[in-house]
């Protein structure tokens, strides 16, 4: 089971909105895999650069509450965009998870990413 990860604020924590899920292709197949989607571009270096800034701080100390397959962010070409996604999990509870404790500490919204 994953601890939690704590962001220390001053000021009181905004409630989270539920994440969301990225719409299949009609006709396709129930997912295989789920990942966090950190963010989408049409432009691919844009993609780049916030993977290296993300990637600079889940390797900080204080990322060390998350588990360590959730602080590998990555840049997956679908053909239209570039999306910044961590994880492949085979369920979507795990996923869900994992998008939480990375809103939390990244200040991010994230969503799910099924493939």
């Amino acid at each position: 089971m994953a601890a939690a990860v704590t962001v220390a604020s001053s000021a009181p924590a905004a409630p989270l909105a539920p994440i969301r899920t990225l719409p299949a292709e009609r006709g396709a197949a129930a997912p295989n895999s789920w990942s966090v989607q950190l963010g989408a571009f049409a432009v691919t270096a844009n993609a780049e650069a916030l993977r290296d800034r993300l990637a600079l701080l889940l390797s900080a100390p204080e990322a060390d509450g998350l588990p360590a397959a959730a602080r590998t962010p990555w840049v997956e070409y679908d053909g239209k965009f570039s999306r910044v996604l961590i994880g492949s999990l085979g369920d979507r509870a795990t996923a869900q998870a994992w998008a939480l404790q990375l809103e939390r500490f990244l200040v991010r919204e994230t969503a799910l990413y099924a493939r």
